[in-house]
């Protein structure tokens, strides 16, 4: 197990939703994907590389599947889709998007994804994401998240060595599967909860 030494640097306490600052300095606002964020949704996987689709979703891939299948997640009761936010000349865009998955209904473990704006690649969304999925998976009991990661996904492999929780990782025929242990709860469950 990789990590298992080390203090997390992320934190598994404070609120889900809310503020937050990219590597850039720009800030951002972390917050649930909303029935409402379908024409956003749509902006956001437009502007989405074939090649990054493809590596999120291990193939080739409709932008319109895309945004059906990430809408339908949304409303998941054993799950959680975060977007961060930008404000722009424009108004507000989305940039990024994590989400996780349960195994099941009270099951320890969930699958995470994420999938990142490509003007925003290497700017920290994913480990943003992560921690506030992390606090929100605490909170509801999941013990650990999993994913699969292509080879060539190098960004995502590290935003996962590089998380400080302790973790798992085993190779596949292409890709890396990785089990990522979260901490226990710190202090009252309730300072968890989704701001």
């Amino acid at each position: 197990m990789r990590g298992s030494s080390d203090v997390a640097r992320l934190s598994v306490a404070g609120p889900v939703e809310g503020p937050a600052t990219l590597r850039t300095g720009e800030s951002v606002t972390v917050r649930r994907l909303r029935p409402d964020d379908r024409d956003g949704l749509r902006r956001f996987v437009a502007g989405i590389s074939e090649e990054s689709l493809t590596r999120r979703f291990f193939g080739a891939v409709r932008p319109e599947r895309v945004v059906e299948s990430l809408g339908a997640a949304a409303g998941d009761p054993d799950g959680l889709s975060l977007v961060l936010e930008s404000r722009t000349l424009e108004g507000l865009r989305l940039v990024a998007l994590g989400e996780y998955r349960r195994d099941g209904t009270g099951a320890p473990g969930a699958e995470t994804a994420f999938l990142v704006g490509e003007a925003y690649h290497g700017q920290g969304c994913a480990t943003v994401l992560l921690e506030r999925m992390a606090r929100s998976a605490v909170a509801r009991g999941i013990r650990f998240f999993h994913a699969v990661v292509l080879a060539e996904n190098y960004a995502m492999v590290e935003v996962f060595r590089g998380c400080g929780f302790p973790l798992e990782e085993r190779w596949g025929t292409d890709a890396l599967h990785f089990r990522i242990y979260l901490p226990e709860p710190v202090g009252p469950r309730a300072a968890l909860v989704l701001a």
